[in-house]
């Protein structure tokens, strides 16, 4: 669907997998969602890089300097959740870092990108990488 020539298709499947959990959807390429010039598939790329900050870290970093603000904002709230589980319990933790086995390298992924996103143009993508809007 994601491929097809037809956007409103596209953007049908794009809002269905952007509602997916990311264990859901984590076998998915982020990578190749983050290029597609539709910023409504480049979402479900901000929501499985998340799930696997080290793996693609620089999926993180592109999304994070996205065009759309939209997907800036996403990204932003869903590092947000992902540091707060990071630094809950150490079974959270166990389980989010889950995709990559790396909960430092994680840990370093998101709190760049967040640092990046807290001084971001846009005020909707500032107060979520604050953690101020939920």
């Amino acid at each position: 669907m994601l491929g097809s020539n037809n956007e409103d298709l596209v953007h049908q499947g794009a809002v269905t997998l952007a509602g997916l959990d990311a264990d859901v959807i984590g076998d998915l390429d982020a990578t190749l969602l983050a290029g597609h010039p539709l910023p409504v598939v480049r979402k479900p790329a901000a929501v499985v890089a998340v799930a696997a900050p080290v793996r693609y870290a620089l999926v993180l970093q592109a999304s994070a300097a996205d065009p759309d603000g939209t997907v800036r904002t996403l990204l932003a709230h869903r590092l947000q959740q992902a540091q707060t589980q990071a630094t809950g319990t150490a079974a959270d933790a166990e389980k989010w870092t889950g995709n990559d086995g790396d909960p430092l390298g994680a840990e370093r992924a998101i709190v760049e990108v967040l640092r990046a996103l807290t001084e971001d143009a846009r005020h909707s993508v500032r107060r979520a990488a604050a953690g101020l809007d939920s």
